[in-house]
């Protein structure tokens, strides 16, 4: 293995030009590179594949050309004893390129990626800067992949850009910082997920999770959809909010919520379009109901399942729906707070029935 330090002597700017690096060699599969100046650089890269890659210089940027794909295979050797990679500084991808990390990685600085590039992971990324996703992520895609953005640290993405599941099993991404969604079209997050910090689809969109999500933090719907395919597991928040321009979220639970779940309605003012949780499980949802209670805005949607009565325990604040033409129960909602039958309405819809606080 050959260890290369970054000299930029050519002033090119090449990250592939031998005379950029001491000793004078082209970067390849064997090389573990460093780019330690502390002058500010700008480095351009094509396709390329080398060992490992250490940016330590906060002002360095490295561009990976549009199309071109970087690939850092982090092998063990002499001269980098993990094989891990990690960037200080900031590193931009360009429109439909590939970054490949088969070996670990630390980002500290910036990872800016473009619309329709895939950064694959098949190692460990850990990110304690920011991220900006603008581009695809696949977690295990050859070999067993983890991502973690690490607490007081952000992830945001926008527009359709994918968290994806390759095909390596117990692959995993787990959010303890924040990781926002925003922008028209759908994000999936199809890798099992573990979240203790905040999750948030915000101004647009929908962020949807199509594998089972551990949610210990909160998880958010702010101007926008936020969609869970998979039962939630854990002790933790669905929030619905209004965004700035008024408008409501709206909360979609496919197959019903672990008992630890507390969805919240936090609007208090009445909004351009209404807060909203979307059951279409009622008779599998065991989560707790909070903030229900703002005529016209708030509103709980039974899909797919017909209701026409309702009655209100108070003893255990729990509102059971039933079908009166059939004598079934369909669902029995959990409620934290104080109400009566006649605080809730059901309307008939052509996807089901409506309750709305009155």
């Amino acid at each position: 293995m050959t260890l290369l330090l970054w000299t930029g002597l050519d002033k090119n700017n090449l990250f592939n030009d031998p005379f950029n690096w001491a000793p004078p060699t082209a970067p390849n599969s064997s090389s573990d590179c460093f780019i330690t100046s502390s002058t500010s650089a700008a480095i351009d890269a094509g396709n390329t594949t080398i060992n490992s890659l250490s940016i330590t210089n906060a002002g360095a940027t490295l561009s990976i050309a549009s199309t071109a794909a970087f690939t850092l295979l982090g092998a063990p050797d002499s001269t980098n004893s993990t094989g891990a990679s990690a960037n200080d500084g900031t590193i931009l991808m360009g429109s439909f390129g590939d970054l490949n990390l088969d070996g670990g990685f630390a980002n500290f600085g910036t990872l800016n990626t473009a619309a329709g590039s895939d950064v694959s992971v098949n190692s460990a990324f850990v990110n304690d800067g920011l991220v900006l996703q603008y581009g695809n992520f696949t977690v295990g895609a050859g070999y067993m992949g983890t991502v973690v953005n690490d607490p007081g640290r952000n992830w945001f993405i926008a527009g359709a850009a994918d968290i994806s599941a390759g095909g390596a099993p117990l692959s995993s991404f787990t959010n303890a910082g924040t990781l926002a969604r925003t922008g028209a079209g759908v994000t999936d997050v199809s890798v099992a997920t573990a979240n203790t910090g905040l999750v948030e689809a915000v101004n647009g969109g929908r962020l949807e999770f199509s594998s089972p999500v551990a949610n210990f933090g909160t998880m958010a719907a702010s101007g926008a959809v936020l969609k869970v395919d998979r039962p939630v597991s854990g002790t933790g928040g669905l929030n619905i909010e209004t965004n700035a321009a008024g408008a409501g979220g709206t909360v979609d639970i496919v197959r019903g919520s672990d008992a630890g779940q507390t969805v919240d309605f936090l609007a208090s003012f009445a909004t351009k379009t209404p807060e909203k949780l979307d059951l279409n499980s009622a008779g599998t949802f065991a989560g707790h109901i909070s903030g229900f209670g703002f005529a016209g805005t708030d509103l709980i949607d039974l899909v797919n399942t017909f209701a026409n009565n309702a009655a209100y325990n108070p003893f255990n604040d729990v509102l059971t729906l039933s079908n009166t033409f059939t004598g079934a129960t369909v669902a029995n909602l959990h409620f934290n707070g104080s109400y009566t039958t006649s605080d809730f309405h059901l309307t008939a819809t052509a996807a089901g029935t409506q309750i709305s606080f009155v």
